[in-house]
């Protein structure tokens, strides 16, 4: 599913909160919780890391979405600022230069579905 980033620059990028609402409702969800001062929020940023295949959650996205990541040119590791559950995102340049971004994996599931769903 490809994420529609408002703003970005090499260390963090930015998701309007209804396209976020989209792609990942639980952290939708979530971002509300851990403050007040955060209930009228309406962009949220992830801080952007290279994606280090040796590391345990990593890993097990790579191995669980292997099948798709052959169709990306790069492979990131999105951390939601104030949050715990990073996505797996991969990245693809258009002839334009535009790179578009694609998420592959969300940690999040993992803590809000069952585990067998995602098999």
């Amino acid at each position: 599913m490809e994420i529609p980033v408002v703003s970005e620059d090499r260390v963090f990028a930015s998701v309007r909160k209804e396209y976020l609402a989209l792609l990942s409702p639980e952290l939708a969800t979530a971002i509300p919780k851990k403050s007040v001062l955060r209930e009228d929020w309406s962009v949220w940023n992830f801080k952007r890391h290279p994606l280090h295949r040796a590391k345990a959650l990593p890993a097990e996205a790579v191995r669980r979405g292997r099948n798709a990541l052959k169709h990306f040119e790069r492979l990131e590791v999105w951390q939601a600022v104030g949050m715990a559950d990073p996505w797996l995102v991969g990245v693809t340049t258009a002839p334009s230069g535009k790179e578009h971004y694609h998420l592959i994996y969300d940690w999040g599931l993992e803590t809000t579905l069952d585990s067998t769903l995602l098999r």
